[in-house]
């Protein structure tokens, strides 16, 4: 890019068509009769060369209103280039703005000597003035006034009274995101809060987003329309203060309240009920009356028609109305009654609502903000930003049909493929991220989805999602599948990494033809290997794009080089705790439940056929050496390995009861037959047992012997699977000691 021409004094821009295209020359005459030049200024060049900050305009050089957009693409495309130059080269924290976002911002450009600063279409040059970045902090003397930085103007706190405030409402000035839901009415506190406006105490903040970005928002408040489906440049969404919303609006101009048909949530007010000087005061529950309340006792019906009581609406829409109707019913105007009127329209003329303004935050900083602010309420998740962010409605002129990310994902979980499956229920985010991981893989640089971190899972887009849903649902399928089918994995609380659905996904959304043989010895792999694989999203896309390549090498027997060897150490599997949920614990249950264990006792049915397992509880776990009678008889060695997963077999309910806490010398008499060691088997449990019963005396060591041969029965169905083993052992089975899993080295 070729250097503008540095000027001695401060010149202005007049409406500069910016950034010029590439190659045009532009001359423009400052005040004063100075020329500059711009040369070759591509959004690329620009953003190469120039550093942004988001600053207050300083005076005398830039007008009161903001730079706009509008008209000005290129510009907006080099401004968000720059943004993220400045980001990562230079640390700052910084932001882009537009006159009806942030009418109060102004860029700040640096190149050279010069510094440029846009203001209303014009943009003003310091030159020599602003020699450095610190000159941006620190202006030299003479020049304009400190350029503040961002975070002063992301939050800009502002008030509004009530009536302007209702007003904003009912001219559908402000939109409530869908993912503000469930809202409570409470009879008892829309009194209160009126009772608090009535004393002018102060309440809470409410919160609003103002944005560009449209998200799916509810039309109606109680059931009064306050959407619009006229296109808006901005949107102002209430991100905390809707319960107060909802009250003062249906108290004013009433609305349906949910789960109260037919009840009307207008309020009036007794103009006759004084105030109290007791801290404790409770007339606000005369003072403020619901029609109901008032059709249920004559006295009030009587007071309501000599105009004692009143609707708030009419004392709001009707002020003179109702004072002339208290005159001629002889209230003179010191009337305590037309006291109290002038008291409610003072209240609603004077009675400022403390309203901040959020201004050029990031999509994913909305959840957090959202959560800190609403304690008391249902967090807000990215899932519900997602949601809300793709939503379109039907454009019939554009041949769009509605979007509406939610209700395709509980079409999905209730599709009949889905409806008996036990990953139905997966979480909302689970499902995202798998969406996500296969818009990826299918659009590449063409989308902004970088990862599936609350970051960048709001740059999903609704006509990516259409493009790939068909083929989406497909690889969700069939990943579910695979694990409840061929892994006879019985739900989630059995998946050592949720991050498996995502690489899972990708893979069935990719492969035509599936091999079912390298994913089960990936799978394992991954999942008993002594080192954490798979924790990070950089493992979990590596995994992805290795699995998917060796499958397209179409080889006969497919490997994957990163997994080739599965390192192994006997003491995690001898120390692995039963009251651990870790992922090794996951993956040793798991394990065992691949192998479709059958009940000890006849007809020895498949204990976990019928039986949705998770990770919260252990309906079907019992310990073979019962951990009561372990902890009671002190003679065995390696008692440490009482509650070790080794210890541990999938048995129903009951058939563990019966068994209880016996010694197993007495208890396996009972299951000994023609079928016994076969339904060992399924269990990963040689002859041990079987000997066991033949004794009269459980031997010292037994418990350890029974131990050291299930992790050797472990090893060798993992190699029977295909897998190489590189066994090691960091501990004896004499000086072992047990320990939870995610203790593990």
């Amino acid at each position: 890019m070729s250097p503008m021409i540095p000027l001695r004094k401060p010149h202005i821009i007049e409406n500069p068509s910016f950034p010029p295209q590439p190659a045009l020359e532009r001359d423009v005459i400052d005040p004063e009769g100075s020329r500059c030049q711009w040369r070759d200024a591509s959004p690329s060049s620009i953003a190469s060369n120039f550093l942004l900050r988001l600053s207050f305009a300083p005076a005398p050089y830039a007008a009161s209103c903001g730079f706009g957009f509008s008209g000005y693409g290129q510009a907006r495309a080099a401004l968000r280039k720059i943004d993220a130059l400045v980001r990562e080269v230079a640390g700052w924290e910084c932001g882009l703005g537009c006159d009806s976002v942030t009418p109060s911002y102004k860029h700040a450009f640096l190149h050279g000597e010069e510094a440029f600063i846009f203001s209303g279409g014009r943009m003003t040059s310091t030159s020599a003035e602003i020699q450095s970045l610190d000159d941006l902090v620190a202006p030299a003397s003479g020049s304009p006034g400190k350029v503040t930085s961002t975070y002063a103007n992301r939050i800009l706190p502002t008030d509004l009274t009530i009536s302007k405030f209702l007003n904003n409402l009912r001219e559908r000035r402000y939109q409530i995101p869908t993912f503000q839901r469930d809202v409570v009415w409470e009879a008892e506190n829309v009194k209160k809060l009126w009772d608090s406006l009535y004393k002018f105490y102060p309440l809470g903040s409410i919160l609003v987003w103002r944005t560009d970005i449209q998200l799916h928002r509810h039309r109606a408040i109680g059931g009064v329309e306050i959407g619009s489906d006229e296109p808006l440049r901005e949107f102002h969404y209430l991100l905390d203060g809707q319960q107060r919303t909802t009250a003062l609006f249906t108290s004013i101009f009433g609305g349906a309240i949910a789960g109260r048909p037919g009840f009307n949530p207008q309020l009036c007010v007794d103009l006759t009920v004084g105030d109290s000087s007791d801290v404790d005061d409770v007339s606000y529950r005369q003072r403020f009356l619901f029609a109901q309340e008032i059709l249920e006792d004559p006295e009030l019906r009587e007071r309501y028609a000599a105009r004692k009581i009143v609707k708030l609406q009419d004392v709001l829409e009707n002020y003179l109305g109702v004072e002339s109707a208290l005159e001629k019913l002889g209230y003179e105007f010191s009337h305590p009654a037309r006291e109290s009127l002038r008291r409610f329209m003072a209240l609603f003329s004077n009675y400022r609502l403390s309203i901040i303004e959020l201004n050029g935050i990031q999509v994913a900083e909305v959840c957090e903000i959202f959560a800190r602010v609403n304690t008391g309420g249902k967090p807000l998740n990215i899932f519900d930003i997602v949601v809300a962010k793709t939503y379109r409605p039907a454009e019939p002129g554009k041949g769009l049909l509605p979007f509406y990310l939610r209700e395709m994902f509980d079409a999905f979980r209730d599709s009949p493929q889905m409806s008996q499956s036990p990953y139905r229920n997966l979480s909302d985010l689970d499902y995202l991220q798998m969406l996500a991981v296969v818009v990826k893989f299918q659009f590449g640089n063409q989308c902004d989805v970088e990862n599936i971190t609350d970051r960048y899972l709001p740059q999903l887009r609704a006509d990516h999602v259409e493009h790939v849903w068909e083929r989406a649902t497909y690889a969700f399928r069939e990943t579910f599948h695979f694990l409840h089918h061929q892994l006879h994995l019985g739900g989630p609380g059995l998946v050592p990494y949720r991050y498996l659905y995502m690489v899972l996904a990708a893979y069935f959304y990719n492969i035509e033809r599936p091999d079912y043989s390298l994913l089960r010895r990936y799978f394992w792999t991954v999942s008993f290997h002594q080192k954490d694989l798979l924790s990070g999203t950089s493992q979990m896309w590596a995994q992805a794009r290795e699995l998917i390549a060796a499958s397209n090498a179409a080889a006969t027997s497919p490997s994957i080089p990163s997994f080739s060897t599965l390192e192994l150490d006997k003491a995690d599997l001898r120390t692995s705790s039963y009251n651990s949920k870790s992922r090794f614990y996951r993956a040793v249950v798991g394990f065992f439940a691949s192998q479709e264990p059958r009940d000890w006792a006849p007809p020895h049915e498949r204990v976990l056929a019928n039986t949705y397992y998770q990770a919260t509880d252990q309906p079907n776990l019992h310990h073979v050496f019962p951990r009561a009678f372990v902890e009671r008889d002190s003679f065995l060695h390696g008692k440490q390995l009482g509650n070790s997963l080794m210890n541990i077999a999938y048995l129903t309910q009951i058939t563990n009861l019966d068994i209880s806490d016996q010694n197993p010398v007495d208890y396996l008499k009972d299951y000994v037959g023609e079928a016994f060691n076969k339904v060992m088997e399924s269990h990963l449990i040689g002859t041990d047992l079987a000997r066991i019963a033949s004794l009269d005396e459980l031997p010292a060591d037994a418990l350890l012997n029974f131990v050291e041969a299930r992790i050797d029965n472990i090893i060798s169905e993992l190699r029977g699977l295909g897998l190489t083993v590189n066994v090691t052992d960091s501990a004896t089975p004499a000086t072992v000691v047990t320990r939870p899993v995610e203790e593990l080295a």
